[in-house]
């Protein structure tokens, strides 16, 4: 017996033809049993896995293979075997002679989102083929006699051009009523009809349009722009200005999309659509003013800034890196002009001897490398100049390369050792002079055991003022041994330099602070207060003897201190607000840059965008003490509402930031809205008055391992969603 007929059923069906319709058939028995499916059936089910095992099907009913089908929505799946074993039950009972049905139309909802539209018909099988009861497959020999057949055929095509074509008049007809911009009929030169939103859009009433030309409410200047847009061909569209008492100046700007209808080569009718753009101009207008801004900024920096873009080859690698934009810095340090520079490849804006390793820098940049910084020597006719560079990355071809001149500072860091050299050296050579300074001085003789390790220094001199600040007399120190008399001197920290210089014959110095908790040492002490602070030199003298000098550093010490404070407090007030003690925008920025680099795979970076209700009310009704007093209240309570690791900084006025760091991915702001809300709506006395403050919040998700994210990018688009959460909660 052959493959092929294995694969016959006992009506001798040839499973394989079967298989190879463009329809899904299934044939059923007269009791409605199935006997066989061909492979598109299964298909259609989501079960051409069954093609090979038929006995998992073959004698079913219709409505038991509902729970053998995948990938159709369940309810769906039931009515169609439903229909299907319904049409075939009809089918059965169909006299003979009668018409073959036509079938029904279903639609099937995958849950993959697709939908099609089935035409469902059921016919029985035998009789006379193409007579009377001859029905689907039917007639001698037909290999289907006897039995029941439905076949399901996809009609979404179809189907959706019939209801296109059904639904197109009225579609454009309540377009036409409805829509929001304005659409118009001409005939000729003049309005024959308007759409009712006219009103709205144009502040007319369609019938103070009709028998008007359009340009009679044109601004001056569009009117000559206007009757060049003459329909001949596919739409047009055109900006202009037209006549609108809310507008600037009387005008509002619009788009005009002109299309016409031709008649033969006679041009039947003109349709224009007007749509509003007011507020599209002036965000146009303030972005170019933004932008001229950012650039007048940009090009008031004496730092150079130039973006280069990568154009690759077919295979990804990039074969050329070319100037897109550079500052006035920039153009200088090259000696182009902004014309000049545009356009040209890295080699020829760089100079030679640094240009390959800036390439490779750039090159590594766009291959993931992160920002990168380095150094380069450039020989100018004026001698050689040192620029420090960073590298890094805008967009995936987008590379940003800025430098700075730092050939000064260079110098001065020179400078500056070299004098750090000369005062060391100074000093060593003053230290054989102590004894008739001010300065704490003696000498000791070295004291080894047998393994000739240090044990102990005996004083063998010393002078009136190092026995002075000992309150020892320089006769009764001499002869004693240092712990006698400093008997913290491993603590302190002291011995360990002493032991250095033994053992290297090189001089060792360290500073020792005494703290007000006993604390003396090195270090900052154990919580007390700073008191004093000596400087030790220790210089061994020959084989056997060490000079130890010391002397009081304490106003030195404090001046340090103090300058330090200074350099602390002017750094906290550089990033830090003044008012409530947040960081300011600068530090904010650091911050979430930080975050966003060190963000791990899986996590998320939260912006918080808050926004004080009614807070200029405050300050009109009560003063700016009060709203001074509400700002810093708000600063303390999300203080307490972040937590380690994210930060809280005042934007400006009432506009706060926080930064949310370490957030998974299923991370929902819910909870944290309504804790922020309680919080920060907590009411409080300022003035003698009782205020009761609230808050808008936005949030942005960022995920840095989708992408580069742009931090100034996120705070706006966080205050975008806090001003969409404002406005909700506004509407009524």
């Amino acid at each position: 017996m052959t493959t092929t007929d294995a694969r016959r059923d006992d009506a001798g069906t040839d499973v394989e033809l079967l298989d190879l319709l463009p329809v899904a058939v299934v044939r059923l028995d007269p009791t409605g049993a199935v006997v066989r499916v061909n492979r598109a059936l299964l298909q259609l089910l989501g079960r051409t896995d069954l093609a090979d095992h038929p006995e998992h099907l073959t004698g079913r009913r219709l409505a038991e293979l509902a729970r053998l089908v995948e990938g159709i929505a369940a309810d769906d799946a039931a009515e169609l075997l439903a229909r299907m074993a319904r049409l075939a039950a009809v089918a059965g009972d169909r006299p003979a002679g009668a018409p073959a049905p036509e079938g029904e139309l279903l639609e099937l909802r995958y849950e993959d989102g697709r939908r099609l539209h089935l035409r469902v018909r059921a016919d029985r099988l035998g009789g006379p083929a193409g007579g009377p009861g001859g029905g689907l497959g039917g007639g001698p020999g037909g290999g289907l006699a006897g039995g029941l057949v439905v076949v399901l055929t996809d009609v979404t095509a179809e189907h959706r051009l019939e209801d296109e074509a059904l639904a197109q008049d009225e579609r454009y007809h309540l377009l036409a009523d409805h829509v929001g911009d304005v659409v118009l009929v001409h005939r000729g030169s003049r309005v024959e009809w308007a759409s009712p939103s006219v009103v709205p859009v144009l502040g007319l009433r369609p019938e103070e349009l009709v028998g008007h030309e359009l340009e009679e409410f044109a601004h001056p200047d569009d009117v000559q722009d206007l009757r060049t847009l003459v329909p001949g061909g596919p739409a047009r569209q055109h900006r202009l200005r037209l006549r609108h008492p809310e507008g600037t100046g009387g005008y509002r700007w619009f788009t005009a999309t002109i299309t016409g209808r031709r008649d033969g080569d006679a041009l039947a009718e003109v349709f224009v659509a007007l749509h509003d753009i007011e507020e599209q101009v002036a965000a146009e207008e303030v972005a170019a003013h933004t932008e001229h801004r950012l650039r007048l900024v940009f090009d008031a920096s004496t730092d150079g800034y130039a973006v280069y873009e990568a154009v690759r080859g077919p295979d990804g690698a990039v074969t050329r890196l070319i100037l897109t934009s550079m500052n006035a810095a920039g153009l200088e340090t090259v000696g182009l002009g902004a014309g000049e520079a545009h356009g040209k490849e890295v080699f020829e804006l760089v100079p030679a001897s640094i240009a390959a390793d800036v390439r490779r820098e750039m090159l590594a940049v766009l291959d993931g490398a992160g920002a990168l910084r380095g150094r380069h020597v450039v020989t100018t006719p004026d001698g050689d100049r040192v620029l420090d560079g960073v590298v890094t990355l805008l967009d995936t071809d987008l590379v940003l390369t800025t430098w700075r001149d730092v050939t000064d500072a260079v110098e001065g860091e020179r400078l500056l050792e070299r004098a750090y050299e000369e005062t060391a050296e100074m000093r060593a050579t003053l230290q054989t002079a102590l004894d008739a300074t001010s300065d704490g001085f003696a000498v000791y003789s070295l004291e080894w055991d047998d393994h000739r390790a240090l044990t102990g220094l005996r004083v063998v001199h010393a002078n009136a003022a190092g026995a002075q600040s000992l309150g020892l007399d320089p006769n009764d120190l001499v002869g004693l041994e240092l712990h006698e008399f400093l008997p913290d001197v491993e603590g302190m920290g002291l011995w360990d330099r002493i032991v250095d210089a033994a053992l290297t014959k090189a001089p060792q110095q360290i500073r020792i602070h005494v703290f007000s908790d006993g604390v003396t040492g090195p270090g900052s002490g154990g919580g007390g207060e700073w008191q004093s602070s000596w400087d030790y030199a220790v210089a061994p003298v020959g084989e056997e003897r060490m000079a130890i000098t010391w002397r009081d550093v304490s106003a030195e010490e404090g001046a340090l201190r103090q300058l330090a404070r200074h350099r602390d407090e002017a750094m906290h007030s550089a990033t830090h607000d003044a008012l409530t003690g947040l960081p300011n925008r600068t530090l904010l920025l650091d911050h979430l840059r930080a975050a966003l680099i060190t963000c791990r795979t899986g996590e998320r970076v939260g912006v918080v965008f808050v926004d004080l209700d009614h807070f200029k009310a405050i300050n009109d009704t009560h003063g700016h003490a009060a709203g001074d007093a509400v700002l810093r209240a708000t600063a303390e309570r999300l203080g307490r509402l972040v937590r380690h690791g994210d930060l809280a900084a005042r934007l400006a006025g009432d506009e706060f930031v926080l930064v949310l760091t370490q957030l998974s991915a299923e991370w929902t702001p819910d909870q944290f809205f309504a804790r922020a809300s309680v919080l920060l709506a907590e009411p409080l006395v300022a003035e003698g008055v009782e205020l009761h403050p609230s808050a808008s919040l936005g949030v942005v998700l960022a995920n840095p391992a989708a992408g580069p994210v742009d931090g100034d990018a996120l705070i706006k688009s966080a205050d975008a969603a806090m001003y969409e959460a404002k406005a909700v909660r506004r509407r009524p």
